[in-house]
């Protein structure tokens, strides 16, 4: 009775092992391969559109404060 508790213990191990644990281990190491690629095209995209557009300059575009006042009639 014993052999065949160990058969079939060995057949649910061997299933799990190959039908779930394998296959998860490939997944996941296929999305984060697609998320770092993917991380990689933005940051070349930012870092290429960055590059070659000067900044502008934030105080430039404002102009000059002035005092408000305000008229009685």
């Amino acid at each position: 009775m014993s052999i065949v508790f160990y058969i079939l213990l060995a057949f649910i191990l061997y299933n799990l092992i190959f039908r779930l644990v394998i296959p998860l281990y490939r997944t996941t190491k296929r999305v984060r391969r697609t998320f770092r690629d993917m991380q990689e095209q933005m940051q070349g995209r930012t870092g290429a559109a960055t590059s070659a557009q000067p900044k502008p300059d934030p105080v430039a575009g404002k102009g000059e404060y002035i005092d408000f006042e305000e008229v009685k009639d």
